[in-house]
């Protein structure tokens, strides 16, 4: 009778190491998957719902912008002063300085701001003004087509006279 409490005392000790270690795993399992995952759930939904009405894209953008902006600067300005410093001041031609100031000028011109739609001189067109740009574009159009141009009719006949000839022509003829 004694070796068969014996042989039940150690069925019980191995029954309970094996419920520890399946216990034990079943925890390691839930604290290494499965409640992350849902964490992760449970925040997603609250951000969810809290991002209902405004537009992340454009905040992320805004913010990327704002980050990279000085970012940028800062490495742009030490690169830009060593190449002022490395070329001689050169006189300018009146001519040259002329074209450039024209140039200049639509820089200066143009707006500020990146959209277009906050530009405060931005115009709404009326769909009137809309369709008379676009008579006045299929007019110009048709007034280019009606003209027969030159350039293009030499093009044309220089090619195919290097088409016929096998490009033996000097197109002099």
């Amino acid at each position: 009778m004694r070796n068969l409490a014996t042989f039940r005392n150690a069925a019980v000790i191995i029954a309970a190491v094996v419920l520890a270690v399946v216990a034990l795993t079943f925890l390691t399992t839930l604290m290494s998957s499965i409640i992350p995952i849902a964490v992760t759930g449970v925040v997603a939904f609250i951000l969810g719902r809290m991002s209902v009405n405004r537009d992340l894209f454009g905040i992320l953008r805004g913010v990327f912008s704002r980050v990279s902006l000085p970012a940028q600067a800062e490495q742009a300005a030490p690169a830009a002063a060593p190449k002022q410093a490395e070329q001689p001041a050169k006189p300018v031609p009146a001519k040259q300085a002329e074209a450039a100031a024209p140039a200049a000028k639509p820089k200066e011109a143009a707006p500020a701001t990146k959209n277009e739609l906050l530009d405060p001189a931005f115009e709404v067109k009326t769909p009137e003004q809309i369709e008379a740009e676009a008579r006045a574009r299929e007019q110009e159009l048709l007034k280019r087509k009606a003209e027969p141009n030159v350039d293009a009719v030499q093009a044309a006949l220089e090619e195919r006279r290097k088409r016929l000839l096998g490009n033996q022509g000097d197109g002099s003829t």
